[in-house]
């Protein structure tokens, strides 16, 4: 992929990120959506010998998508949890909450979507200089 590609693919990425985060779009993202946004960008691999399976690109993971999945809702919010504690965005604790509140059957939007906007400005802001 030419590096001026990527660079377009990321700032549409992040407009999209920012509309579901913060224009009062639906969030999570469906799962059309999602499936939409993949086939537009072209970011999954076939693996080799296999038409059912895709799986990520090296350059997916060197910016971090992962991430860039939760903030827009792609993913289900256990494994959402689960990724902003692996990025350092969460701790244990507040991952286990976020369980349990799944659990008693809060709104995965109302458990989730404060977390992950936290999460979004500890990511793109660490030192916090411009809060």
């Amino acid at each position: 992929m030419p590096a001026m590609n990527r660079s377009k693919i990321l700032t549409q990425i992040h407009a999209i990120v920012d509309a579901r985060l913060f224009s009062g779009r639906p969030w999570p993202a469906d799962r059309e959506s999602c499936a939409a946004l993949r086939r537009t960008f072209l970011l999954d691999e076939q693996v080799p010998g296999d038409t059912e399976t895709s799986m990520t690109t090296a350059w997916e993971r060197e910016h971090h998508l992962d991430l860039i999945d939760v903030f827009i809702g792609f993913l289900e919010e256990w494994e959402m949890a689960s990724i902003l504690e692996e990025h350092g965005l969460i701790d244990q604790s507040e991952c286990e909450f976020i369980y349990d509140q799944l659990e008693a059957g809060t709104d995965p939007e109302d458990v989730m979507l404060p977390v992950v906007r936290k999460a979004y400005f500890e990511y793109y802001n660490p030192s916090k200089f411009l809060s």
